[in-house]
């Protein structure tokens, strides 16, 4: 089934389509694993999300830890895992402006979105990139040079560079929900001499959509282990059509959040609300 699907490039009727046996594979010599929910024949149009691991991390750690998987019994949508390279320094990473790597990930990233798009059928108004740490700043560079594909990001821990010239169109208002913990040793949660913190981030990401205000959004208790609402919300307002910026606040919370089950459902829940026909 799946070499039908490939090769023919669109998605059979699906009165004969079955389920197809997960994880799906794509990109070849440097393959991602891709998955659908229960039941799926690659015949609808469904919204992408691509979850990036963090440095010296992998697509196990960060669907592990961060239950992207435990989401497609709750909302419909395929998600793709795909896997750095590793450095010179033996650890796997993103070349997201990390070092001088020739690797061009952002290219990798955007054929396996060509790949998938052959492969089954998408809704291609709404693909979504989220990532940690690394992953994170993947993200952001993913909204930078793939502007018209990309519906929305959720990076976690990571950030921007404090060069805006990295981001050559302007991230082109795409929509950010930018995650953080306050108590975070490894990106901190403030600006620092060597990068914008996640406030300044978020407000670089306003600044693009042409957000006029903020407003106070809700608390959420995302993480286990924490009594009561650790996340508080912050949202842009006044931004262009189909542009949204918030951020999410871990109030003492580090670099890699235990979270619950609850976490990837509002992530999608955010992300889904914005689509590329919107703008």
């Amino acid at each position: 089934m799946i070499w039908l699907l490939a090769c023919v490039g669109e998605a059979p009727d699906s009165a004969f389509a079955e389920p197809l046996s997960q994880p799906v594979l794509i990109g070849g010599d440097r393959p991602a694993e891709v998955y659908g929910p229960e039941g799926w024949t690659g015949t609808e149009d469904l919204p992408v999300l691509v979850a990036l691991h963090g440095y010296s991390a992998n697509a196990y750690f960060v669907d592990g830890i961060f239950h992207h998987s435990d989401a497609l019994a709750v909302r419909d949508h395929i998600l793709v895992l795909p896997e750095g390279t590793v450095g010179s320094d033996g650890f796997q990473f993103w070349n997201s402006y990390y070092d001088d790597s020739a690797v061009d990930d952002a290219g990798y990233l955007t054929g396996l979105l060509d790949e998938l798009e052959s492969t089954v059928s998408v809704d291609t108004d709404r693909v979504y990139f989220t990532g940690h740490s690394n992953g994170g700043y993947m993200s952001y560079r993913m909204a930078c040079e793939l502007p018209d594909r990309v519906a929305g990001i959720a990076p976690m821990a990571g950030g921007v560079m404090a060069d805006e010239g990295l981001c050559p169109s302007g991230g082109e208002a795409v929509p950010v929900l930018h995650i953080h913990g306050t108590a975070d040793d490894r990106v901190p949660y403030e600006t620092t001499a060597q990068r914008p913190g996640a406030m300044e981030a978020a407000e670089r990401w306003a600044g693009y959509a042409g957000c006029s205000g903020t407003s106070d959004g809700v608390t959420m208790d995302l993480l286990d282990g924490v009594d009561g609402d650790e996340t508080s919300a912050l949202d842009w307002t006044g931004c262009a059509s189909g542009q949204g910026v918030s951020l999410w606040t871990m109030e003492g919370v580090g670099h890699v959040p235990v979270v619950n089950q609850t976490y990837p459902v509002v992530l999608l829940d955010w992300l889904f609300q914005y689509s590329l026909a919107d703008r």
